[in-house]
Order: structure tokens, then sequence, then C-alpha cells
């Protein structure tokens, strides 16, 4: 393969080929035209040798020469003198013809070499564009790089992923008499990938408080939302992300097929992994918890242990009572504006932020999972998790607003199909049960009472699983199953992009009634938990349920640091990791459920009923 230099050497060679091929043409053409004029002058030539010099041969210029003197004229043979003549006239011919050739000959060459000096220069410019492009993608390539591995180690700084608890320095062969055990989990597999990166590199973008704790060290708090939104529209491939995290950092050897390259002992684990893993669980389904739906949640990140988060509440004014009563002109009235103001009906629930959390005592202590490590997959663990851990925080928060909405003092009961405030109207043959006639009544009721409805203009309807049946029952087959458009239309009224929106409706009946009804078994079944005897007409012991109807806005908590999953230090000689679920907040308020003995300045209003029905008919 010839180089750039020597294909510019070959195109000299060709140019200079080419130019004295055009040489050539010139000559013969010269040539011919010289035979043809010799021819010429043969046929018309004289006796006079003079004239016929001059005829053949005329030039442009010539000086001035004297007249010979006469003398006597010399006989030649014709032919002699034609060809002197003609000799002549061809060496004077080819003197000019010389000149001119030259001249065509440098010319051409000029020309060419133009070209040629023409094309080279383009080639070099071209190959300079080459070259600087090439290195301009390399200077792009290496400060990508840099960019990168700035991001890693801003990573690994911010979460610890290179501080694991116990053991640092590698044990060495002769120490252990075991070769090649690599305690320190490798810096190409303990790095997350994927999602999971792009999950904790924004985190690092996102607002964030650092607080410094005697017993936890620094703790950074973070405005968690976005990050479960991320979450769960990334749910699938951050599982997968995960997993090959956690196979690099000594985790899930219960499948055998673990990195060549990671832990073969696991001291911790490293940071950043569980608070992924925590988003995890707050984006994930609760199928058998219904009530945390219902929570209107009021998040401030930077508060502290023992902080306080202002709730926000407004009261509506009073209405008119007649439509006349905002007539200010008109008709041959006027009214000048009044001169006395009142108050926006707005007020501020101050709640204080708490701790909790899994481990108050041994009945609720904290849960010990080697199945951290023995697990087979990440999908694996978050079912252990789920069961353990979570199911407990799930369970707390709904008994939160359970007890927030048991504090209304409106009870009623089925008297017959109506709506009653009193358990001795409910008389032998008056039902007492859960039924449609009863469900109606029940709408008609909280519109008395003015009790504002969602954005629909439904109200919400929690029902204990026997009372489902038994309005399913006197439903018959009006019953029906709600579209998958009705319940998106209640996800977003439901979930609005708040804390903890999994973006899916758990435990929904349907709507019927007016009312969005839902179900769950964990409360309303057992004894003290919703569950009790009491007088019902004039038959003492008798057994009912409670089932709860409310309106909008009725509870709210407030959200400093929302459920995390969190490790304790002690492993028991990296034998088994023992963790708990954290969360500082409120705890869940009533602060619109019923207004009977509020004297604040903006009381609250009655916005949550509890009905109780019996087990059987009356």
């Amino acid at each position: 393969m010839r180089t750039r230099k020597q294909s510019v050497f070959v195109k000299d060679e060709l140019n200079q080929d080419a130019a004295m091929s055009e040489t050539d043409r010139i000559v013969a053409a010269a040539k011919a035209s010289i035979a043809s004029k010799s021819a010429n002058s043969g046929k018309g030539f004289t006796k006079d040798s003079t004239a016929a010099t001059v005829a053949v041969t005329p030039e442009p210029e010539k000086e001035p020469t004297e007249e010979p003197e006469p003398v006597a004229p010399k006989v030649e043979p014709v032919t002699e003198v034609a060809a002197e003549s003609v000799a002549v006239t061809a060496s004077i011919t080819a003197d000019q013809l010389a000149d001119v050739v030259s001249s065509a000959v440098q010319a051409a060459i000029a020309q060419h070499k133009t070209e040629t000096d023409s094309a080279i220069a383009s080639i070099k410019e071209q190959s300079q564009t080459q070259i600087d492009a090439a290195k301009a993608a390399e200077q792009e390539a290496r400060d990508k790089a840099e960019a990168s591995e700035a991001s890693r180690l801003n990573l690994v700084k911010a979460f610890n992923l290179d501080k694991l608890s116990g053991e640092q320095t590698p044990v060495t062969s002769k120490e252990a008499g075991m070769p090649m055990v690599n305690r320190l989990t490798s810096t190409k597999s303990d790095v997350p990938i994927g999602s999971v990166k792009e999950f904790l590199e924004l985190a690092q973008s996102l607002p964030k408080v650092v607080r410094n704790s005697q017993r936890a060290g620094q703790m950074v708090s973070y405005d968690w939302r976005e990050l479960d939104a991320y979450t769960r529209d990334n749910k699938k491939q951050m599982i997968k992300d995960m997993e090959s995290w956690g196979k690099g950092i000594g985790l899930f050897r219960g499948s055998n097929q673990i990195t060549t390259d990671s832990a073969t002992i696991i001291n911790n684990i490293p940071g950043g992994f569980l608070e992924t893993l925590s988003s995890m669980m707050r984006s994930n389904n609760r199928p058998a918890y219904v009530f945390w739906q219902f929570i209107d949640y009021q998040f401030d990140f930077a508060a502290r242990m023992g902080s306080t988060i202002d709730i926000p509440r407004a009261a509506y004014i009073t209405g008119p009572q007649q439509a006349s009563d905002r007539l200010l002109s008109g008709g041959g009235v006027y009214y000048p504006i009044d001169a006395a103001r009142q108050p926006v009906q707005t007020g501020i629930v101050p709640v204080t932020i708490k701790e909790w959390g899994l481990g108050k005592d041994s009945t609720a202590a904290p849960i010990g999972i080697p199945t951290f490590v023995e697990a087979y997959s990440m999908i694996n663990l978050l079912d252990i998790v789920n069961r353990n851990l979570m199911h407990d925080f799930y369970a707390w928060e709904d008994q939160s607003v359970i007890e927030a909405w048991d504090d209304t003092s409106r009870v009623v009961y089925n008297n017959g199909g109506e709506v009653t405030t009193l358990a001795s109207d409910v008389v032998a043959t008056k039902d007492g049960t859960m039924t449609e006639d009863y469900l109606l009544s029940m709408f008609g009721y909280m519109q008395d009472l003015q009790i504002p409805t969602l954005t629909d203009g439904c109200y919400i309807g929690w029902l204990n699983s026997r009372s489902v049946t038994q309005l399913k029952k006197s439903f018959q087959t009006v019953w029906q199953a709600s579209t998958p458009e009705e319940l998106s239309d209640l996800t977003n009224i439901l979930n609005p992009g708040v804390l903890n929106d999994t973006g899916k409706i758990n435990g929904y009946v349907g709507n019927y009634g007016g009312f969005h009804l839902f179900t769950s078994n964990n409360w309303g079944n057992v004894s003290g938990r919703g569950l009790q005897t009491e007088t019902i007409g004039v038959t003492a012991g008798t057994e009912t349920r409670k089932n709860y109807f409310a309106g909008v806005n009725t509870i709210a908590k407030g959200v400093g640091m929302p459920v995390e999953i969190r490790q304790d230090s002690l492993t028991n000689f990296d034998r088994i990791h023992s963790f708990t679920w954290l969360e500082h907040s409120s705890g869940c308020i009533g602060i619109d459920v019923d207004g009977a003995g509020d004297t604040s300045l903006v009381p609250q209003q009655l916005r949550v009923i509890e009905s109780r029905n019996t087990t059987i008919k009356q």
C-alpha cells in the first residue's frame, strides 16, 4: 500500500508524463506545418533565389541591407537553388519552432505544477481536519472518563461504599493458610450499575440534610418523593441491577452464581444498598392494607427528632341561607360593603416528630435475616424483606389510621335500612347488618351533615370482610366490577404523587351508592380490634363489627424521614444480619375527624362516621 507521500510523487510523475505528451503533440504539429509550407514553396519557386527565399520565409522584421552591386548572372540548375532555399527556410523555421515549443512546454509544466500543488494542499488540509477531529474525540472520551470516575468517587464518598464494617485488611495466604481469599469487595464488582447507579446519582442531586448523631454518626436525609417515583417507574430494571450489585458484594450465594470477582466474606451491607432497597419497599404494593391510602402526608425532610411540622387545614366559611343574602345592589336596593372582616378559616395543626420502628421489646424484636446472603435472587430477597420487615410497618401505619378514625364520637346503626345513632332502635326484624338500603341512606345522612366529598363527589367507605359479604348479597346481580378507567381515576384522587405513592389502589371493592368502598381483614374481625358485644335493641351481648365512612382530608401525617431499613452493626461473627425499620414522623393524627369538644380557633369538623353492624340479622 502506498503512503500519502508516495501517492503525491506518483501524481507528479504522471503530470510530467502528461506535459511531455503535450510537448510531443506540439512538435508533431509544427513539423507537419513545416512540411506543408516546404511543399508549397517548392512548387512556386523562381530562378531568382533571393526572391524565392523571401517568398518562402517571410520575416516580420529584418535589418536593412545594402543593395549588392550588379554582377554577371550565374546560371545554376533550378533544383539546387530550390533545395538550398528550402534548407535556409527550414533552418530559420526550426529556430523559431524551438522557442515556441520551449514556451509551450514551460507553460504546460507550470499549469500541471499548479494543479499538483493545489491537490497536495487539499490533501494536507483534509488530513489535518481528520487529525483535529481525532484529537477532539480523544479529549472528549478522556473528559467523559474523568467525569464518570468523579461521579463514582462521589457515590462512594456519599454512601460510604468504601467502608465496610469489620476487618478491612485483606487476609494473606500466610496468615490464613487459605490462598486467594478476598475479604474485600472487588473494585470491579462492588460499584452499583445501571438504574441503581442512576438512583444514587439522583439522590445526590436532590436537596439533603446531614445530621449528626452520637450513636449513628452522620445521617443524610433526602427528599425521597422523587426517588420513590423513579423506583416505581423503573422497578423491574432496578431489581435486575440490584441483583448484579448484590452478587458483586457477596450476596445471593444461594444461587451459587456469584461473580468471580466478588467478596467471599461479607462483613456488612454496603451503604446505598439498603437505601435503594428501602425505596423499593416503600413503592411496593400492599394488598392486605388499605388505610394508608387515606393519609394526607406533610413532608419536611429537614425536620429533626423532637421538632414540629405544621399541617395546614382549612374550614369552609358559613354559606348563605338564601340567594338574597349575597345581593349588594340592583332592583331598587343598594347595600354598602360592610366594614367588618371575618378571618380566613384556616388553622395549623402542629405535630411532633417521633421515632417509630421495630425493636421496642422482645415481643417486637428486630428481624435476623441470614438469607440476605443465602437468598437466591433479588426477587427472593424482596419477598423475605416484605414478609418480615415491611409487613410490620404496613400493619403499624394502618393501625395508626384506624386509631385516628376511631376517635370519632359519631356512631350509627342500621335500623331497617335507615341510619340511627341509638342502638336501642335496632329491635327484632330491623336487620342491623350492612345492606344496600342502609348504604344509600348513609350517603344522604352524610350529605345532610355537609361532610365534603372527594373531588369526584363520592365518599370513602371501609367495610370489614363480613360486612362486605352482607352488602354483596344485598345487591345481588347489581354488583359490578370497576372498569380500568374508574380505577385509574381513583388512583389519581388518592395518590396525587405524594409520599408512598405506589401507583395502585389496594383493597378496592367498587363504587356503589356514592361510596368508594374498600375492605381488608386486619380490623373488625377480632375481639378488641373492631369487634365488640353490646346491647342491640333489647338483646344484650349482640356481636357488632366496626365500619367507617369518611369525607376528604380527615387524617394527616408529618414525615421527617420516611420508613427505611436499617442494619445492626452486630452480626454474630458474620453469621446473621439483624434489621429493623425506622421512621421519623408524627404518626397519623386526626385533622377533621370529629369536632365535638374542640374549642380551638378553627375547630375540627365532623367528617368520619363509625357504623356498627351486627354479624347476623336481628
